[in-house]
């Protein structure tokens, strides 16, 4: 889980209106090739200590979150959900 401040967000959306799509929830399907790496980046950029980390880290919190906002341009609409299916 990332856990992203909502004005980093609305910093995002300001940028480029067009990264609105009003979907909250994205599926990571075939899609969002790539989201993984760049998950596996943020680690290791989060665990580590080398030169341009802060930046580093704030460059691909935005990278992520610009992709995921994508991926909502494409999420599948809201489906109901019994009580019993969640856990």
């Amino acid at each position: 889980m990332l856990t992203v401040r909502q004005q980093r967000m609305w910093a995002l959306i300001d940028a480029d209106p067009s990264l609105a799509t009003g979907a909250a929830c994205v599926a990571l399907t075939a899609d969002a090739e790539g989201v993984d790496a760049l998950f596996e980046a943020l680690s290791r950029e989060i665990n580590g200590e080398q030169p341009g980390r802060a930046a580093a880290l704030e460059s691909l919190t935005r990278l992520i979150m610009i992709r995921l906002l994508r991926l909502c341009a494409h999420s599948l609409p809201a489906r109901p959900t019994r009580q019993s299916e969640l856990r």
